[in-house]
């Protein structure tokens, strides 16, 4: 952790400057690992994480919908309080429209609209029910 370097990185860290170069630096590197957006992963692959009831989840959309991904994070909106100007309601309420989450999932990221999944790919989930 940086933490414990005093925020220093080594000689060997690489530094990137967009999530697009750390996800082909890791995909390079057999031992690289990194942090981007669902949009960003490339060709690099995901990593498998325990949640915390001890099942293994990988970042697929579903999981990410499920927040059963850890490393997911969701964007939101915030305003100072309900008297925003209209201009900025409009915006927010335009934000929850099919056409914007249309172009979320079309730019490679995982959109705001509900998914289903089949049972069958729930084998883990229903195991730990017995």
């Amino acid at each position: 952790m940086l933490a414990n370097t005093d925020g220093k990185f080594t000689q060997a860290a690489a530094i990137v400057s967009s999530s697009g170069d750390i996800s082909r630096s890791v995909d390079d590197d057999i031992n690289g690992i990194g942090f981007v957006t669902f949009g960003n992963r490339c060709e690099a692959k995901e990593i498998t994480i325990s949640g915390s009831c001890g099942l293994l989840f990988t970042a697929t959309e579903f999981a990410i919908k499920t927040e059963d991904y850890a490393l997911a994070r969701r964007l939101s909106a915030y305003t100072i309080d309900s008297s925003m100007s209209e201009i900025a309601g409009d915006f927010i309420a335009y934000l929850d429209t099919a056409d914007v989450q249309n172009v979320v999932e079309l730019e490679g990221y995982v959109s705001a609209e509900i998914t289903t999944e089949h049972a069958d790919q729930q084998g883990f989930r229903f195991a730990m029910l017995f």
